[in-house]
């Protein structure tokens, strides 16, 4: 059975239920009972505080999300945890922040701003034609070694075999390490960098024809390709053929001496022990003066020297002539 009310009665209760509405409108627009800020509003307030997004060219935002969130209505806090990623062509940009909003005269302000977690990712990789720019210079021929170290991902390392020609008839051999870093940029993201460069080897430049002729001499010697030589290496010269023709007469002569040496066979001439074909001076390492190849004709030593400070290619049979070639 329905109680009935007086009209006095009725507008109380109606008065007071319409206070209680009103209230709870007033909470809902603070922002206690509800989330006023939305993710476009965290994503703006973002830009304006972190300048990754405006140092970098076309760097554009691709995707933002809040990680979790806490509000709480005693503390008029509004603590959320947002993510953000952008890119452009060369990287991508994630970070992760902790703000802090603070409800003040009905609006809500950033209290707290903080980027907790950053990282920079590479969308493109160096090459080995990278790395070969920053060793490639006038008078030098490269060899790739391959990617020798680095982790593949922030770091990478390629080695190369450089051949300098240090002298007109000799090139040095260096291994030359070239470390590419990724590094952020505004137009690229690897930098180049000598890691390391040792000069580890030699190589000969003396192939060719070698001549010297006159009324009493008629020297040809052809000389191959030298090979690449590490320190550790005995120098080798390779005389592919020669003809030797001289004549000559010393004072405690009392005949006229008249030689005559030819050979089409390849000769290596090395420093083998027991050979007759031996170095008599080794290189120095530090100063590439002169080397000196011997071997015998006929059972009589016989010389053939350079010397690099001269540009000197010679013969030098028995220790009684010295003729300097020259290659043609």
């Amino acid at each position: 059975m329905l109680e009935k009310i007086s009209r006095r009665d009725f507008l109380r209760v109606t008065v007071e239920t319409a206070a209680v509405t009103t209230a709870t409108g007033m909470l809902s627009s603070c922002g206690i009972t509800a989330r006023v800020q939305d993710k476009e509003k965290i994503k703006a307030g973002v830009l304006q505080k972190d300048s990754t997004y405006s140092k970098y060219d076309n760097l554009v935002i691709t995707s933002y999300e809040i990680l979790s969130r806490e509000t709480n209505k005693s503390e008029m806090t509004d603590k959320v945890c947002f993510q953000v990623i952008a890119e452009n062509e060369l990287f991508s940009y994630e970070a992760t922040y902790d703000i802090v909003y603070i409800l003040q005269e009905k609006s809500w302000t950033m209290g707290s701003f903080e980027c907790i977690e950053n990282q920079f990712v590479p969308l493109v990789f160096p090459t080995e034609e990278d790395a070969q720019k920053e060793v490639e210079q006038e008078n030098r021929r490269c060899i790739s070694l391959g990617q020798t170290d680095g982790d593949g991902w922030k770091d990478f390392v390629y080695s190369f075999q450089c051949i300098d020609q240090t002298y007109p008839s000799l090139a040095l051999v260096s291994q030359v390490d070239v470390a590419l870093k990724f590094v952020p940029s505004t137009d690229t993201v690897w930098k180049a960098s000598i890691k390391n460069s040792d000069v580890v080897g030699y190589q000969f430049n003396m192939a060719g024809d070698w001549y010297y002729k006159d009324e009493e001499h008629d020297i040809h010697i052809n000389v191959g390709e030298s090979p690449v030589m590490m320190f550790n290496d005995t120098p080798t010269l390779t005389v592919n053929s020669y003809k030797i023709w001289f004549r000559r007469q010393e004072w405690y002569m009392t005949e006229v001496e008249e030689k005559h040496y030819e050979s089409n066979t390849p000769v290596e001439l090395s420093g083998a022990i027991g050979s007759p074909y031996s170095v008599w001076y080794s290189v120095d390492r530090n100063a590439f003066d002169e080397l000196i190849w011997g071997f015998e004709l006929d059972g009589e030593n016989c010389r053939i020297e350079y010397d690099f400070r001269q540009k000197d290619f010679a013969l030098n049979y028995e220790g009684n002539y010295y003729k300097t070639l020259v290659r043609e």
